[in-house]
């Protein structure tokens, strides 16, 4: 018969390691309701991956953005090594992203937007193009897609054995979190310019 003292035992441990469970999950969320894909062209083949932003503004002066490098991921360790070293993730932990409203506001009925990027410690100016995406609930998104030069930030692709090497042009898309339904315009579908903005969260 198994002792109380070990049934103890093994109960404390279960809601330990289930308590370090939730620790971890807890860190890998992202209340922004932001999400960004990526993906590019190599010698060989093509590759693709997902980054999460941890922090996301939207007021009056813009909209904010701030994505950890080391939340990029592809289906490739090795590979997500090389994008890590190849932007500086030690030193430059963060890239930023900066938008002026009206400029989103104006483009969302599919023209561009210009986006200021900052990757390392260079600050570009990028087109996205903007359309809106119904969703639930009466929320809608923002999707920019835009491609990225990686020589504009001054930065070396990788490459294997100067063989393979990842093409300049990486092609970036980016969801927001937009404005409600019923605060949309219902006659020309453009944006209602005097509609107030609000905080999605603070960074």
């Amino acid at each position: 018969m198994t002792s109380t003292p070990k049934i103890m035992f093994n109960v404390i441990i279960l809601l330990s390691l289930m308590t370090l469970s939730n620790l971890l999950a807890d860190d890998l969320k992202t209340d922004t309701g932001a999400s960004i894909k990526f993906s590019g062209s190599s010698t060989l083949h093509r590759f693709s991956g997902t980054a999460i932003p941890d922090s996301l503004l939207v007021e009056t002066g813009g909209v904010f953005i701030s994505v950890p490098v080391k939340t990029m991921k592809t289906d490739n360790r090795m590979r997500d090594r090389s994008m890590y070293h190849m932007l500086g993730a030690e030193r430059f932990p963060y890239i930023y992203g900066r938008a002026a409203l009206s400029h989103l506001r104006d483009a969302s009925d599919g023209s561009t937007a210009p986006i200021e990027l900052t990757i390392g410690d260079l600050t570009q100016t990028n087109p996205a193009t903007c359309r809106l995406l119904p969703g639930e609930n009466g929320v809608y998104y923002l999707m920019l897609d835009m491609d990225v030069s990686l020589k504009q930030f001054e930065l070396e692709p990788p490459s294997v054995m100067g063989i393979m090497r990842v093409e300049d042009r990486v092609h970036v898309e980016v969801i927001l979190p937009w404005l409600e339904q019923s605060k949309l315009p219902v006659t020309d579908g453009k944006k209602n310019h005097a509609v107030e903005t609000k905080r999605m969260m603070n960074p």
